[in-house]
């Protein structure tokens, strides 16, 4: 019998090979991991949620998709700026990280500045 005993034919005991020695996707047709993709799980898989409601710690160091999605900028333009050293970033060993405190200086120390208005008085 398998592991769900209320769930007869999701995961049998001795799956059955393909004849290149793969298990196949034991998952029926109808059980809702099959259409998300889980397996056998009844639940879908949990990840890492860094927003968590209640959770008052923010990380620091935010990996390429965060800082793009925090800048607007593109992962491609940001690995080019890296590569050329025009974004600060932290090395940890193979890993790319940007510290949010350095990355908001440095959008301030590129932000334009706006010029003072020049008003001109109608005669």
């Amino acid at each position: 019998m398998g592991r769900h005993p209320e769930r007869p034919g999701c995961c049998s005991a001795a799956p059955a090979r393909t004849r290149w020695g793969s298990i196949p996707n034991p998952t029926p047709a109808g059980h809702a991991g099959a259409l998300w993709g889980w397996g056998c799980r009844q639940t879908p898989p949990v990840h890492r949620d860094r927003e968590r409601e209640g959770s008052h710690m923010t990380c620091r160091l935010l990996d390429i998709k965060e800082v793009a999605d925090y800048t607007g900028l593109s992962v491609h333009t940001l690995y080019t700026m890296v590569s050329q050293r025009r974004i600060p970033y932290v090395k940890m060993g193979r890993l790319t990280k940007f510290d949010r405190e350095e990355i908001d200086k440095w959008i301030a120390c590129h932000s334009v500045k706006v010029r003072r208005s020049f008003v001109t008085i109608a005669p």
